[in-house]
């Protein structure tokens, strides 16, 4: 591929060190180092207390004799030993970095060998399950390597296993010797790629293997409900075999990667990982129970599909810095949509696509913690803070503008170039973007600054009350044109343009231009009526955001029996239809009313059948939690009954986490605050973010208003040592439960004293745009 051509270009040799990976530090690397191999050893011990060990020897071809600077965290206490070429050498530490001085390297071929403790920041061990999870750059934390994505490698990993363990990794298993209460097992070697992505998983796993339209897949997992997994695995297989079949045809590469293996973790950190050969799920999103609705299989088909189209955008093209990782994120999800239209042959894929992306993207562009698609990124310890709805959902909307622009059949040509031109290494938007202007004949420099450089949205003036459907903006409608929308709106045919029209209507919300209450009448009088499932959805969603952000307790309180009556008519519409579980969750959601508490009270004890027919344990124990927040009397007995009726070892596990923030003993939420300061604590992370959630909860905002800054305190440290999605979620946790006055103020203080980085806060800005706006302090969320 040559050098090359985007940012990692060239850079002097020796540059000064800084924590992190620093840009100049890859570059200097980029320019002097290739055909990289790791042959990798871990030893996983069966006592979770005890470390991981390991032994890596690192091969790689040097230009010119120089430094080498290896990525390890904490050498000092972690490096066992370091040896090139069988002899020892003296190397320094600096920051997370080994540096080999150059007179102990050689032009050509070099291998590093060395022993090494693996940290436990990105080896995560549950009981007796242990994975990896190394994005976006935290695969030195586990062994000394050049973290970053575009120096790619073949990997061979050998795990050496306690008796009777499983496991998977990006390359398929090839050897495997037992040794009294040990097992070895070897893996072929991978194809070039990025450290990010490489993976691997080991514990008392159950291995299903199921066969469709050619193709084999195994599926890796702990649940123990035998009877959920047989209904779910020939769908999730028949999925991954559909999605194979469509990218493979579109991109005219047959997959690339050999073996298909997949992980279903619970509470897994994010809905899946990419890694080549080892796909990591989060095992709710893959398991559906049954009655599972439409939408819900919809979203199962988006999030294989997302994680599969990723094999070759991401994982056989990979972006050369992370600066560009928008570009598979916006990929992953634009062939995601497309796969599931033609799977679903669905005529509703317009409207689909409008509610995946439209919302979530305004919600963060219209506020002051908006940023470009592109950002720039001096440093990979900061890679994650580049995550987001502006990557993951304004940027498809972007590349379907750049799709009609060029017309589908250029676009699929200037993909299908660039893929065949930078096949196993990596790649730029500028390179990209080349292709493009070469397939199209023009120049499309401009619109790419618009669209990838420039935050916010544009300015929509509509014409004659309307403006295109799919026109990404804002628009600012006159309080007459409200007037005439909310009368019409569920006149419109289109479900993309209704979808339009309901967002505009709720930009006017936000706005002050709509009154909440009117459009809280309207909504209910449109739920009565709609019929298009993800609009159903979509203004549920606004209901729930508007009655508890927007509405003080008071107006609340005024609109609460007919809000109630609403769920369970719709409820009572659907009976039978797996769409019941979702208008039962809108009733659980929305219930304040004392009659409306006694009723659930009723449905989680049995004696209240409801239409969506007998609850599913997950169901009981949400309507449990819901009525520890709601019935401060009574409420606690129910969820400690819960816990003896739950099966499930798993859920039982997160409702006792949960005790001390569902308790309503104020002292009891504060010691789980306190407990969130230690990072074993706030794992899983997604059992974290609920009990935050709990604890600021609307209900409870008169005390939680004193835990605002000693929650956005944290904020650092989480973003230290936790996931890349989990800084954004941790503040929304926090504060979407909030409008009060004291809480903007609390807020804006926490802005002006706080030692946050910008990034941390562009992401309380964000979080507390409803707070801010509802109480009146738009102005000074202003960028």
């Amino acid at each position: 591929m040559g050098v090359p051509q985007d940012r990692l270009t060239a850079a002097p040799v020796g540059e000064p060190l800084d924590a992190g990976i620093g840009l100049a530090l890859a570059r200097e690397r980029a320019a002097t180092i290739s055909a990289v191999t790791y042959d990798l050893t871990f030893h996983i011990p069966e006592d979770a207390s005890q470390p991981v060990t390991g032994e890596a020897s690192i091969g790689f071809d040097l230009t010119a004799p120089t430094r080498v600077v290896l990525d390890f965290a904490h050498p000092d206490a972690r490096l066992r030993e370091i040896s090139t070429s069988a002899r020892a050498v003296t190397t320094k530490q600096v920051h997370n970095h080994v540096v080999i001085d150059a007179k102990d390297t050689v032009v050509g071929r070099n291998v590093v060998h060395c022993a090494f403790i693996a940290g436990g920041e990105a080896l995560h061990r549950r009981g007796d399950l242990l994975y990896s999870l190394f994005v976006p750059a935290k695969a030195h934390t586990a062994f000394p390597c050049f973290d970053q994505p575009d120096l790619k490698a073949r990997v061979r990993l050998t795990l050496d296993l306690p008796a009777g363990w499983e496991a998977l990794a990006n390359g398929r298993e090839v050897e495997r010797h037992a040794m009294g209460d040990r097992v070895l097992l070897r893996f072929a070697e991978t194809g070039p790629i990025s450290t990010y992505l490489m993976a691997f998983a080991a514990g008392r796993l159950r291995v299903e293997t199921v066969a469709t339209r050619g193709r084999s897949f195994r599926v890796f997992h702990e649940e123990p409900d035998a009877a959920l997994v047989a209904a779910n695995l020939l769908a999730i297989a028949e999925r991954h075999a559909s999605s194979l079949e469509w990218l493979e045809a579109y991109t005219g590469i047959p997959y690339p990667f050999g073996k298909f293996d997949m992980l279903l973790v619970p509470s897994f950190q994010f809905g899946g990982m990419e890694h080549p050969g080892a796909v990591f799920y989060q095992r709710s999103s893959l398991l559906l129970p049954p009655g599972a609705t439409d939408e819900e299989r919809r979203n199962r088909a988006h999030l294989i599909a997302h994680e599969t189209a990723h094999m070759w955008f991401g994982d056989l093209v990979t972006m050369r810095w992370f600066d560009d990782v928008w570009l598979k994120e916006v990929f992953a999800n634009l062939m995601a949509e497309k796969i599931r239209a033609a799977d679903w042959s669905d005529k509703g894929a317009a409207l689909r696509f409008h509610l995946a992306h439209y919302p979530a993207a305004y919600d963060v562009d219209r506020t002051g913690g908006t940023h470009p698609i592109r950002q720039r990124l001096e440093n990979l310890d900061q890679a994650g803070d580049l995550y987001g709805p502006i990557v993951y959902q304004k940027s498809p909307i972007a590349f379907r503008e750049l799709e009609r622009r060029m017309g589908a059949d250029a676009f699929r040509t200037a993909v299908r170039q660039h893929l065949e031109a930078f096949a196993w290494g990596s790649a730029s938007w500028p390179d990209l973007l080349a292709c493009c202007e070469a397939v199209c004949g023009e120049s499309l420099t401009a619109w790419s600054q618009q669209w990838f450089d420039t935050a916010g949205r544009p300015e929509i003036v509509p014409v004659d009350g309307g403006w295109p459907a799919a026109s990404y903006g804002h628009v600012r409608l006159e309080p007459e044109t409200v007037t005439h929308l909310i009368d019409h709106v569920g006149g419109t045919r289109d479900g993309e343009a209704r979808a339009a029209l309901w967002l505009a209507l709720w930009e006017s919300v936000s706005d002050g231009v709509l009154e909440p209450d009117r459009y809280v009448t309207a909504l209910l009088e449109s739920l009565r009526a709609e019929s298009e499932q993800p609009l159903v959805t979509y203004l549920l969603s606004s209901l729930r955001r508007v009655f508890w952000r927007w509405f003080s307790s008071d107006a609340r309180r005024d609109v609460a029996v007919e809000v109630e009556q609403a769920c369970r008519e719709g409820l009572a519409r659907n009976a039978g239809t797996p769409q019941a579980r979702m208008w039962l969750a809108a009733a659980r959601d929305l219930t304040t009313t004392p009659e409306g508490i006694a009723w659930l009270h009723a449905v989680w004890g049995g004696r209240e059948r409801t239409a969506a027919g007998a609850l599913i344990e997950s169901d009981q124990i949400a309507v449990a939690e819901a009525l520890a927040v709601l019935d401060s009397e009574h409420g606690e007995a129910v969820v400690h009954e819960q816990l003896t009726r739950t099966v499930s070892p798993e859920r039982r596990a997160r409702l006792e986490y949960l005790l001390p923030a569902l308790s309503a003993s104020p002292s009891s939420r504060e010691a789980m605050l306190t407990r969130l300061r230690y990072p074993e604590v706030r794992r899983p992370e997604a059992w974290a973010l609920v009990a935050l959630a709990h604890m600021h909860h609307s209900l409870r905002q008169d005390h939680a208003v004193a835990l605002i800054r000693p929650s956005l305190e944290l904020l650092p440290e989480v973003h230290r040592t936790g996931d890349i999605f989990l800084p954004r979620r941790w503040a929304h946790a926090v504060l979407r439960g909030h409008s009060s006055r004291a809480a903007a103020e609390a807020v804006q203080a926490c802005l002006a004293t706080l030692p946050l980085s910008p990034h941390m806060r562009r992401l309380v800005r964000e979080a507390a745009d409803d707070l801010l706006r509802v109480t009146g302090g738009r102005r000074a969320n202003a960028p």
